[in-house]
């Protein structure tokens, strides 16, 4: 598994919330690539250690999907 550097808007620690899910916020913990898949990010939901998930960043970046929270 290799480190990647992240695209504009997405680093360690950037907070995300699923849509229909306003009330669980996901923070990006890990960025990595398995080429010759697309780049992915490691989300854990705030205060839920248990509920993770791994997203390719296209996704996790689409507004339809997922929206950043400040």
């Amino acid at each position: 598994m290799v480190q990647v550097t992240a695209k504009p808007g997405l680093a360690l620690g950037s907070r995300f919330i699923r849509a229909g899910q306003p009330w669980k916020v996901f923070a990006v913990t890990r960025i990595f690539e398995r080429p010759p898949l697309q780049p992915h990010a490691h989300l854990v939901a705030d205060n839920r250690d248990r509920d993770e998930a791994t997203i390719a960043v296209n996704v996790l970046l689409d507004r339809r999907f997922f929206t950043p929270v400040e």
